[in-house]
């Protein structure tokens, strides 16, 4: 029984570890967010995950919620700063025009944000279920 939960868990880590190299792809692109981002920003965040990464790699709780505190900092980053501020659509053109965005590609923008955020919740999740399940022999 204890081989099928290793197998599941090494996909998670593997999956938690892609979706922890686009995060900081993510948090790296200028083209992501409309305003460039703070270097703490881009710094930080990625350390956060990454040290909740290896806190999920070793099954240590202190260093998971270091990780869970990045996904919380990274949800509020991204519904903060991927759709456009006010100086960005007033102020956007060099000939004192209007910066009007396209709509689609903020909605689809958002929506991966969103889905990149939600994934590594539910993985952050899986893997911090099976270390209670791991040495319950009830289970």
């Amino acid at each position: 029984m204890a081989a099928p939960n290793n197998v599941q868990r090494r996909r998670l880590l593997v999956a938690l570890l892609v979706l922890f190299v686009v995060t900081t792809g993510v948090l790296n692109s200028p083209t992501i967010f409309y305003e460039p981002l703070a270097l703490w920003l881009r710094i930080t965040l990625p350390t956060m995950l990454c040290i909740g990464f290896v806190g999920n790699l070793l099954r240590m709780r202190l260093l998971s919620v270091v990780g869970w505190i990045g996904l919380a900092c990274f949800a509020i980053l991204v519904v903060f700063t991927a759709l456009p501020g006010e100086d960005h659509v007033l102020f956007g053109t060099s000939d004192g025009m209007p910066n009007l965005p396209n709509t689609s590609f903020i909605v689809l923008r958002f929506v991966f944000l969103v889905a990149l955020i939600a994934s590594q919740f539910v993985c952050v999740r899986l893997l911090s279920s099976q270390r209670d399940t791991v040495g319950d022999p009830r289970r």
